[in-house]
């Protein structure tokens, strides 16, 4: 007796047939012929199927919008259908994108960042490249906040202020720079295993002074690697802008900083034994690898009012503002006015002050 396997022109004369590798080419339909010397029969048709896990063909790209501007994502992938789509943004599922394509309706700047798609079929799953997006303000719409600046610092690989003023940042210790958000660089401030200090300061120029009724505020980008800061417990709260000595929020002077939950924060306090005033954001803002825009304008008589990613988070009161808010201490930048708060990796970019002063130095 003989077996033979007919199909796409290749035989096979054995009792089973055993195919290794399997893939799309080896689909298709398999009979066996029967022979013996007093006749042969041929086998039904038996249909091998090749079910194939998706794989990304065109990944989604990076890509750069003005603010208000939609932002189209697409991947394509083959194997074997039906595809199930989930995108996610920085690492967590957007609700309701389960389709090829995403769309960013209305771009903000709190919705920059890493965009990718995991793309599965009943036999397996594939994970796209992360696409960034970067969400730009519009062209001119910056201008009202750079007038009047006293200093803004662009770190485009040096701390010289474009202002005008001439009130240029000097590094303390070695802190470098690393690639920016907007510009070329940002500037990258942090304490060494050896317990050094890297920050930059603007020193004790009458233009830091507010004395007792000088409004002012202080804007910059920033992020943080995933996860916030690892911070010791006594040293959690690490500063981005701070003219004072951060050990205790009772010391005279004012403070913008993080915390290990990778929260937005800042601290005011004023001469006199006066109270502490004190924002505390919800956790995890920064708790994701990418920049995000922080303002606080301090009115000094009425209220701080604090802008996240340009929205308005936050209204606190701060009057009467009837005493000085100077510490006597440099404000420093990636540390306290004292230089000796031990901090961690952080980025700041476009760090600028605008004080609209009533009294004193305008």
């Amino acid at each position: 007796m003989v077996f033979q396997r007919l199909v796409v022109g290749h035989g096979a004369r054995n009792l089973t047939l055993t195919l290794s590798g399997i893939g799309t080419n080896k689909a298709g339909n398999y009979t066996v012929a029967v022979n013996n010397s007093y006749g042969s029969m041929t086998s039904a048709v038996a249909v091998l199927t090749v079910y194939v896990p998706p794989a990304i063909m065109t990944q989604p790209l990076s890509q750069t919008v003005t603010q208000g501007q939609d932002a189209t994502f697409l991947v394509a992938a083959n194997g074997t259908a039906p595809f199930s789509y989930q995108w996610q943004f920085c690492g967590t599922d957007v609700a309701g994108a389960t389709n090829a394509t995403l769309v960013v309706t209305n771009a903000q700047l709190g919705q920059a960042g890493n965009y990718g798609v995991t793309v599965t079929n009943p036999w397996g799953a594939a994970v796209s490249a992360s696409a960034l997006l970067t969400v730009v303000v519009p062209p001119g719409s910056d201008l009202p906040v750079m007038q009047g600046l006293v200093v803004h610092l662009t770190f485009d690989a040096e701390l010289t202020d474009t202002s005008g003023r001439g009130n240029h940042a000097a590094a303390v210790g070695a802190p470098n720079f690393v690639p920016g958000f907007i510009g070329a660089g940002a500037f990258n401030p942090f304490t060494d295993a050896n317990g050094t200090s890297n920050y930059a300061t603007l020193g004790t120029d009458s233009d830091f002074t507010f004395s007792k009724d000088a409004d002012f505020s202080i804007a910059f980008w920033a992020r943080l690697p995933a996860g916030g800061w690892n911070g010791s417990s006594t040293r959690s709260d690490p500063p981005f802008v701070s003219n004072k000595d951060w050990s205790s929020g009772v010391n005279v002077g004012w403070v913008v900083a993080t915390g290990r939950d990778g929260r937005l924060q800042w601290n005011y306090t004023e001469g006199g034994n006066q109270t502490r005033k004190d924002y505390d954001g919800p956790a995890g803002a920064f708790g994701n690898p990418v920049w995000h825009h922080v303002a606080v304008t301090f009115r000094r008589t009425l209220n701080a009012i604090t802008y996240f990613d340009g929205v308005p988070v936050s209204t606190n009161s701060i009057g009467p503002g009837s005493k000085s808010i100077d510490s006597g201490l440099p404000t420093n930048i990636g540390n306290d006015g004292t230089g000796n708060y031990s901090t961690s990796f952080r980025v700041l970019d476009q760090c600028l002050r605008h004080p609209n002063k009533r009294a004193g130095n305008g």
